[in-house]
């Protein structure tokens, strides 16, 4: 029952996959914005799933088992760099990629470094807290599995630095 169980979910991370994918060729045909809204089902208005809701969906899956997952890791990096993805979708790709990088056992030190880079960039310039947040876990995870501690070093000065000179100006 149990390898039953992980087909139906492997086959579900692929049909996520796929909605997401051809999410990605309707937008760039059309020049439409990115599916973000959500009807009273978790839809967009056309009657497919937001894509929030399959990242959430993947995110879940990944939660329970990272290996599900893995084989689509590298794919989700790009969606951390795109200003138009909804930051709910964002939080959820770097969720799912704090689970499924450190599964990998073939995932190179470039990934490991690109997706580092692009949620160091979160942190910097995001403004959802939500997203920032998960960017911080999902660089601690993955800074763990490289063994390299010199961006979360790096960060951690640059906010000291920040709320130092914040706290020279009388910010409370």
């Amino acid at each position: 029952a149990s390898e039953r169980a992980r087909s139906v979910c492997v086959a579900v991370v692929e049909r996520i996959v796929q909605e997401i994918l051809a999410s990605d060729e309707e937008v760039a045909r059309a020049g439409a914005p990115k599916r973000q809204s959500t009807g009273a089902r978790g839809s967009a208005s056309d009657g497919s799933p937001s894509r929030p809701s399959l990242f959430k969906t993947m995110f879940v899956l990944a939660s329970v088992d990272p290996q599900l997952v893995v084989p689509h890791a590298e794919m989700l990096i790009p969606y951390l760099r795109d200003p138009r993805e909804a930051a709910m979708s964002v939080y959820y790709a770097t969720g799912v990629l704090e689970r499924a990088l450190p599964a990998a056992s073939d995932a190179s030190q470039r990934v490991l470094a690109e997706c580092q880079r692009d949620v160091v960039a979160l942190v910097m310039k995001h403004g959802q807290q939500k997203v920032v947040e998960g960017a911080v876990k999902c660089l601690c995870r993955l800074s763990r599995v490289a063994g390299d501690f010199e961006l979360v070093q790096s960060l951690v000065k640059r906010f000291y630095g920040f709320l130092q000179s914040a706290s020279a100006r009388g910010y409370p």
